[in-house]
């Protein structure tokens, strides 16, 4: 099926390219045209990262319950070259440095220099390439089609994948369906090994009056789980993992309200070829809702985020039921909309908050499976460039028989409240300025006992977060 599955799309691009270059003549216009934004971004706060690692039952890190202040930046740039209506190209940059201040990364040319822009007296090599693609529209075949090939951006869905890679998209539009089939190579590993990591999706969307529903499944054949190198070339793995996604989603409007609905259930199994090992089983689902009610200038809304957790009971078994997001996906930027606890994206364009954690490189129960959240939230336009977001939320585990991030003894299910503001002011068509600021009480289900076997509970997370950001 999967030989099947290469050997059309390859076929498909065999017979554009035949076809296309007769078609495009010498001299013909090219249309170039640029896209982006650059910003600057300020971070304060306690106990609002991953890095306190009061999760896991050990000595915290150096930042636990003290304060902490960074400034940071992220520029992105966009190229987009046409060559009529039928072919063009994109190439997408990401320039970071976070934060203002850091490290030089590696001196020798050539290495990586990731994030370091901001280096004192500058000169770094730190312009990282996010997508480098070309789509086109198949000629000859009387159904439209087009296809997307190159690095891109990946994940028909944010709450199960949002991350880039290279592959092949096509797109089918049989009215009123589109047909969207993906093919994308997550590690080649060694190219005379079957060490190869793969990813197969198929979607099928349509609109319903204002309503999209779609539907969608996604295969993942990973020989190498984790996904990692070794500093030799090769893979550094020697796990396995086949998962399987299926989806199904709407957003738009039903009558006077607006809706964003996701369901996803995953399941899959983690092997290792060495005899006598048992195999790591996973089987779990997620969802999230959310309902927006516009009044004149105001919204008014309710949400609610359900990912399954683990039962620690089964852990001897390697029987897991918490969510599994895809490897290397920034998965909570789908789920996770609390600033303090999830690390939303309503502010900071490149992160750095959420105690939940983040992108992980193997198929395994992490992130934000084993939690809930319900929430309220209010927005106004106050006046025509000053807008204000207010939301709270109430964070449970759902993880049984213990807790998801917490190690104190027993079953406890509050994982706390978060509250948050976020003001966003329109200083000019393409400037714009957003601070926002939070706070966090903590539950039982993120104490923790650590190795000197003192209980412990972190100080109230808060957190203040600015950005102003130029976009063009």
């Amino acid at each position: 099926m999967k030989k099947l599955f290469i050997f059309s799309l390859a076929a498909l691009l065999t017979l554009a390219f035949g076809s296309a270059y007769a078609q495009a003549p010498v001299g013909s216009g090219i249309t170039l045209t640029a896209s982006g934004y650059w910003d600057m971004e300020y971070l304060l706060g306690r106990n609002a990262t991953s890095a306190i690692r009061f999760n896991y039952g050990a000595a915290p890190a150096a930042a636990f319950d003290r304060s902490f202040s960074w400034m940071k930046t992220r520029g992105r740039l966009l190229f987009n070259v046409a060559a009529g209506k039928e072919v063009n190209a994109t190439v997408y940059f990401e320039i970071d440095a976070d934060p203002y201040g850091g490290p030089p990364g590696s001196t020798a040319q050539g290495t990586l220099q990731r994030g370091t822009a901001g280096y004192w007296s500058a000169d770094r090599s730190a312009v990282e390439v996010k997508w480098l693609f070309f789509d086109f529209a198949v000629p000859v075949i009387p159904v439209p089609i087009t296809v997307r090939v190159g690095q891109q951006g990946l994940g028909f869905r944010s709450i199960v994948q949002s991350n880039d890679g290279a592959g092949i998209t096509a797109s089918m539009k049989l009215d009123p369906v589109t047909i969207d089939a993906v093919w994308a190579k997550a590690l080649e590993g060694d190219v005379y090994k079957p060490d190869d990591s793969d990813m197969y999706a198929l979607r099928v969307r349509t609109t319903l009056g204002k309503l999209t529903v779609g539907g969608y499944g996604m295969y993942f054949n990973f020989n190498t789980n984790p996904l990692t190198w070794t500093a030799t070339g090769g893979v550094g793995a020697t796990q396995r993992a086949d998962f399987w996604y299926l989806g199904a989603y709407a957003d738009g409007k039903v009558g006077p309200v607006n809706i964003n609905f996701d369901f996803v259930l995953d399941k899959g199994k983690v092997s290792s070829p060495t005899p006598g090992i048992l195999k790591s089983k996973y089987n779990g689902w997620a969802t999230k809702l959310n309902v927006d009610y516009p009044w004149d200038k105001f919204n008014f809304g309710a949400g609610i985020m359900y990912m399954t957790g683990d039962d620690k009971n089964k852990a001897a078994d390697k029987k897991y039921h918490g969510f599994v997001a895809v490897p290397a996906s920034e998965g909570a930027g789908g789920t996770g909309e609390a600033i303090i606890f999830y690390g939303a994206p309503d502010v900071l364009p490149s992160g750095g908050l959420g105690i939940s954690g983040g992108p992980t490189s193997t198929f395994a129960s992490a992130g934000d499976g084993g939690s809930w959240w319900a929430k309220i939230y209010a927005k106004a336009q106050i006046t025509p460039s000053y807008k204000v977001h207010a939301k709270l939320f109430y964070i449970g585990d759902t993880t049984k028989n213990g807790d998801t991030w917490g190690t104190l003894d027993g079953d406890h299910k509050f994982i706390g409240w978060e509250f948050d503001l976020i003001n966003s002011i329109q200083l000019y068509k393409n400037l714009k300025f957003e601070i926002a600021g939070g706070v966090m009480g903590v539950g039982n289900a993120l104490k923790f006992v650590d190795n000197h076997g003192d209980v412990r509970k972190p100080k109230t997370p808060w957190a203040i977060v600015g950005d102003l950001m130029y976009t063009f």
